[in-house]
């Protein structure tokens, strides 16, 4: 009975599954991989779950049930017509860490190279090239290897280095199981002789070639025959038509295997590209030397620009073009990535999205979310108190004094000789002469100070402090220095790591150190995901204005049109009734003209009334269509902001996402007794005083897949 073509059929000799693309059991097929023949056993081809699922449930990284949602996910997405594999919608469901992740592509080719390696230690001894007991050794030393070194060995390799076998010898039995092309090696005679007696096709590891190997004997080779091998071994793709298989059959060349099918390789695209024509990165943020020390006074020219100058160019992003193998499989070429210019306060775009200007003479500024904007600067003389009260100002500020306790400064660069006590928000880089006490400050770009106190800081940048930061809490998503002074009594979050002299005293408390995690991100995500909800709730509430508005509207339009009949019959009434007045008139009917010109008075205050009804109506038309202008107009701009809290949030995640992790604490002087440092996995509390050390987060997996992490201590 013929299958399904999602069924899977294991070869029973290199393990590798393949389609079974309406085969019937018992059925003898060619395997795509290593070129063997077998029958069909349907029945003993049981439904298994793919090899890394398998470990994975196996190492406890997920459970069954978690697995079994992975698989339906992803047969979900082949039915969307995408094609994603079992590792990748793990890692989309965050099931598996990145690290695990590693750890069972390399538990799953281990495997894989003892499942081969068997096989060839099969053929070996079957050939008498090598004794049982000698290849049951190597399996022992290569299963030694990865247990303790975490190393992939082949036999075939351990056999050639304790001279039991040749390599030629390997080589042969390398090319049977298809893990070899023919091309790549040099098989003596005798070995290949067996081979030599049958017609061969070998299909290269990437499936675009196949290659036609004649028997020793081809003199009864006929086209017919070869049409039929490709056929059963499902090569139709890049075929050489028939009269040139047949020219070659009798004049070409017959030592050397010939092309006799060629697919048709993947051409991967281009990502869009972004030039930016201003240092984009002037304060050189996270530059380290070899010894871990930042040189404060290295620091780029500060850009400024001219209005009507090039800030950025675009580059459009170029498709790739899918392949085909020789079995006519879609070879896929990763999608390419777009980017979008985007630009704020003081820089506009041009009309085709491809460049960016600057509309007025100031600094520019590339956020970290891909926003371009160009600002004015501020200075301010003296402090920041009550004679200036806060600072509210879309652009760059320079205080000559203090920033004050209670004062706000909201800007984008901020430079001042002292922070005490005020609240800081800066869209840029906060630059300090003195110290930071008793602040808050949320800063997108780098934050630089002599010291820093009693404070609570968050920053996308660095954070630079030239003598010591004492009971703070600082979250960065860059590194965290002190030059040449000390960390006591803080907490700290550094995304990329914490570059101390000294880190504690032996005296105050001790401080505590997180590195290598972005906490600092997380938090401002989930901050924009709140704001997010709250705006549009805003909108939906608005929504349901504006629809209880458009109600009232239908029913007034319903209501003119109800009056608007109304007057309409009225006049046609009096004027039925005026043209009776002349005729009345005429016969001195008295009588009936009093009463018709009574009628027609009636008629007119009808008239009147019904007018005044209709101003009415109109008018509360208008006053609603006003509200509903004013709603709309409100969610234009809701819909907007949330658009560009999105555009700003992508952008950041992406930025984020391109600056790597360090696990890294550093004390050139010394590391005190208490200290806790902390990363991804793992915690160490120091239980003694280090001198002139690293401590670096490390990751590691036995030979079974189980993995542990913890923190090296290495001397500088």
């Amino acid at each position: 009975m013929a299958q399904d073509q999602s069924h899977q059929i294991q070869c029973p000799f290199c393990q590798i599954s393949q389609p079974a693309e309406n085969i019937t059991d018992g059925e003898k097929i060619f395997c795509r991989k290593c070129g063997n023949r077998f029958v069909v056993d349907l029945k003993g081809q049981e439904a298994a779950y793919p090899l890394v699922g398998k470990l994975a449930v196996t190492y406890k990284f997920i459970n069954e049930e978690q697995l079994k949602k992975a698989l339906q996910l992803q047969k979900n997405d082949a039915q969307k017509g995408l094609k994603t594999s079992l590792e990748e919608v793990l890692a989309r469901l965050d099931l598996i860490s990145p690290p695990k992740m590693a750890v069972l592509h390399k538990v799953k080719t281990f495997l894989e190279t003892r499942r081969q390696d068997k096989l060839f230690g099969q053929i070996a001894v079957q050939k008498q090239w090598v004794r049982l007991e000698a290849v049951n050794a190597a399996l022992t030393q290569q299963a030694d290897a990865f247990k303790t070194a975490n190393i992939i060995l082949s036999i075939g390799d351990i056999l050639v280095e304790k001279r039991l076998l040749a390599v030629s010898q390997r080589d042969a039995i390398w090319v049977m199981q298809g893990r070899l092309a023919a091309n790549e090696t040099s098989i003596a005679p005798e070995i290949a002789e067996a081979a030599d007696q049958e017609l061969g096709l070998i299909i290269s590891e990437d499936k675009l070639t196949a290659r036609l190997r004649l028997p020793s004997d081809p003199k009864d080779l006929a086209l017919e025959k070869i049409k039929l091998l490709l056929s059963e071994r499902g090569v139709h793709y890049g075929v050489v038509p028939d009269e040139g298989i047949t020219e070659w059959l009798q004049t070409g060349e017959k030592k050397t295997d010939f092309v006799i099918a060629q697919g048709r390789p993947a051409q991967p695209g281009t990502n869009a590209e972004i030039r930016y024509f201003f240092d984009t990165d002037y304060l050189r943020a996270g530059r380290v030397d070899a010894d871990g020390q930042m040189d404060f006074k290295d620091r780029g020219k500060i850009p400024q620009v001219k209005t009507g100058e090039l800030l950025a160019q675009k580059t459009l992003a170029v498709e790739g073009q899918e392949g085909r193998d020789v079995f006519g499989n879609t070879l896929p070429v990763e999608p390419v990535r777009d980017l979008i210019l985007r630009c704020g306060s003081g820089a506009e775009i041009s009309p085709d999205g491809s460049t960016v200007i600057s509309k007025i003479d100031g600094k520019p500024l590339l956020t970290q979310g891909g926003q371009i904007d160009v600002y004015k600067n501020l200075v301010i003389p003296g402090d920041v108190d009550f004679k200036t009260g806060h600072i509210i100002f879309d652009g760059n500020v320079e205080v000559t004094g203090t920033v004050q306790a209670g004062f706000k400064i909201n800007c984008i660069n901020l430079s001042a000789a002292e922070i005490a006590g005020g609240i800081i928000q800066a869209k840029g880089d906060v630059t300090v002469a003195a110290g930071i006490i008793d602040a808050v400050m949320d800063c997108r770009g780098n934050i630089t100070a002599t010291f820093i106190k009693n404070s609570s800081l968050r920053a996308y940048g660095n954070v630079f402090v030239k003598k010591e930061i004492m009971d703070s809490e600082v979250f960065t998503s860059g590194i965290c220095q002190v030059k040449v002074g000390f960390i006591l009594t803080s907490s700290i979050t550094a995304k990329k790591g914490v570059y101390s002299y000294n880190i504690g005293n032996g005296i105050a408390k001790a401080s505590r150190l997180k590195v290598g995690v972005e906490e600092h991100l997380d938090g401002e995500i989930k901050n924009w995901q709140q704001l997010l909800a709250e705006k549009e709730k805003i909108s939906i509430k608005l929504g349901e204005a504006e629809q209880a508005l458009a109600e009232q509207l239908a029913t007034l339009q319903n209501m003119v049109a109800e009056m608007a009949h109304v007057q309409e019959r009225t006049i046609k009434e009096k004027q039925a009734l005026e043209l009776t007045l002349d005729r009345f008139a005429k016969k001195k009917a008295g009588r009936k003209l009093d009463h018709a010109e009574g009628r027609i008075q009636e008629f007119d205050q009808k008239i009147a009334a019904t007018d005044e009804t209709i101003s009415g109506l109109f008018k509360e038309q208008e006053e609603i269509q006003a509200k509903t202008a004013a709603i709309q107009a409100t969610r234009r701009t809701l819909d907007a902001e949330m658009t560009a809290v999105k555009a700003e949030m992508e952008g950041i995640r992406a930025w984020a996402d391109a600056e790597p992790a360090e696990a890294i604490v550093k004390a050139f002087g010394a590391i005190y007794e208490g200290t806790v440092v902390a990363g991804s996995d793992a915690t160490l509390v120091l239980r003694e005083t280090y001198h002139n050390v690293y401590l670096r987060e490390t990751h590691s997996s036995d030979w079974g897949g189980v993995s542990s992490s913890a923190f090296n201590i290495i001397s500088n």
